[in-house]
């Protein structure tokens, strides 16, 4: 039995803040009730697309949907990455962030992400 994550945390809490039904959500996303359900309660694995409709859902509603990527960030724990079309430094930058990230303390992690987040914005 999974417990509930972040990400499904925050996926009910916005759903119940703009109060919108599973089922009114699920049919939006194009997922079933019960899949947004085990969604919500930690059962199934999120992809990234899901996310992003997730966002693109609570935030044409009015709500901040930077809250469901932190979470969606939080609840993962794979990442994936597709380097086939891009430059040989861009996958070396990769590969060296890859072999580095398991000794960096909380504070250089927390550094990186507000220096990726400013050049996302």
């Amino acid at each position: 039995m999974s417990k509930v994550n972040p990400f499904g945390k925050a996926v009910r809490n916005a759903r119940m803040e703009i109060g919108v039904r599973l089922k009114d959500m699920a049919d939006y996303l194009g997922v079933s009730s019960a899949y947004l359900s085990a969604v919500e309660t930690g059962n199934k694995k999120v992809p990234e697309d899901l996310v992003q409709q997730v966002v693109r859902y609570v935030s044409d509603r009015g709500l901040d949907g930077s809250e469901i990527l932190r979470a969606a960030a939080r609840t993962q724990q794979e990442v994936t990455l597709d380097l086939r079309d891009t430059s040989p430094e861009t996958r070396e930058v990769v590969a060296a962030f890859a072999r580095r990230f398991p000794a960096m303390t909380d504070e250089q992690v927390r550094d990186v992400f507000e220096r990726a987040i400013e050049h996302i914005d």
